[in-house]
């Protein structure tokens, strides 16, 4: 599968790119300001991204998991069913929440 990830701090996107790698997935990383270009372009099975860009990638029916250092945004955005994972955040985590959107489906 191909994951996006998209998002404007590089430490962030390598980890992420570095773990899900390791697990055997084909990883891209994509500065937000690319992010609609990509999107649409590659068409990935899955776009983690940064809570700016979900809209976007909704709209392309991608599954997204978002991403956000806000621990108040992250409630919100779980009580509207939308997948969130808090920034920093461990690798081990990461992949959790990936099996988990696999199990659902998206």
């Amino acid at each position: 599968m191909h994951v996006l990830v998209i998002g404007d701090e590089p430490g962030i996107r390598e980890v992420t790119r570095s773990a899900l790698g390791q697990e055997g997935y084909r990883v891209s990383r994509v500065p937000s300001r690319d992010a609609l270009a990509r999107l649409q372009r590659d068409r990935p099975g899955l776009a983690i991204v940064d809570v700016e860009v979900a809209t976007e990638a909704r709209r392309h029916a991608i599954p997204v998991l978002l991403t956000t250092d806000e621990p108040v945004l992250e409630v919100q955005l779980a009580q509207f069913g939308f997948p969130c994972l808090r920034k920093p955040f461990a690798e081990r985590e990461l992949l959790e929440r990936r099996r988990r959107l696999n199990r659902r489906g998206t």
